[in-house]
């Protein structure tokens, strides 16, 4: 059932969470962390993603039926009810292990739950309404760079400013996994922005990607990443010319985690 579980809340994305609080707590100031309090808060809030993830495949148990047949859920690798107790247990550990560290943190990972919940569950069903799901994805981002800063203690705007240039850039990335699910989504009534769009204007706007890392040029620290993560999203890209859908999510995925690994570095050696 491990093994299940594992596949359920999708390690490859939850990697990029982890890494996006690194990220917050690098730019805040990796020096001056109370390292008890950054992994406590660290850990609760991963637990919340935990359950965002099993929640939405409840949820989406008869969609995946069509997009996702392999998923745990689907092919009975993991029981229903199983799943639940863990997406509970989920959302319990972590906003205990939240409110121990403070308010300050707990209510953005609350924030979090809320809306991951309301993402996948009727009647709000966030996923279900074109930009409200992508919107809804970018905050999922956002908001673990900005608790990785609040860790930490933000002394400054640059985490502001760095937070605004990637949530851009997780809005395409985001967005770019609508494609490979048009099918299954309009048969469920579900419009998401990929289908209000339309595949071409889909493939026409993801063409901006690439252009967005140039914005890191505005800010001393991070002129040095710039110029590589536009060609890391460039080459991202690459597969919409041949419909490639899921490979371009795929690798928008990596150029994602490349990006905050490099921003890191570049706070460490600073």
């Amino acid at each position: 059932m491990l093994a299940a579980l594992l596949k359920t809340v999708r390690p490859e994305i939850q990697l990029i969470y982890f890494i996006n609080i690194a990220t917050g707590v690098a730019i805040a100031g990796a020096d001056n962390a109370g390292w008890e309090r950054v992994i406590i808060g660290a850990a609760s809030m991963m637990f919340a993603y935990f359950g965002i993830y099993a929640i939405n495949a409840l949820a989406d148990e008869e969609i995946d039926r069509i997009n996702k047949p392999d998923r745990p859920l689907v092919t009975g690798a993991i029981k229903r009810r199983d799943l639940q107790i863990f997406t509970a247990l989920c959302f319990g550990t972590s906003l205990l292990g939240t409110d121990l560290i403070g308010m300050e943190i707990f209510i953005p990972t609350a924030a979090l739950a809320a809306i991951g919940i309301a993402y996948s569950v009727k009647p709000i069903h966030l996923k279900a309404h074109g930009i409200f799901n992508t919107l809804s994805v970018v905050f999922g981002h956002s908001v673990a760079v900005l608790v990785g800063g609040l860790l930490v203690g933000i002394s400054n705007m640059l985490i502001y400013q760095i937070i605004a240039i990637q949530a851009m850039i997780a809005f395409l990335v985001a967005f770019s996994k609508d494609l490979p699910d048009i099918k299954g989504d309009s048969k469920k009534g579900i419009q998401t922005l990929a289908i209000q769009l339309g595949e071409r204007n889909s493939v026409h706007l993801l063409q901006l990607l690439p252009l967005l890392p140039l914005l890191y040029l505005a800010f001393e620290p991070t002129r040095l990443a710039a110029i590589a993560l536009a060609l890391a999203f460039y080459w991202a890209i690459q597969p919409l010319k041949t419909k490639m859908f899921m490979e371009t999510f795929r690798r928008g995925i990596q150029a994602t985690i490349f990006q905050n690994l490099f921003i890191i570095a570049v706070f460490a050696l600073s």
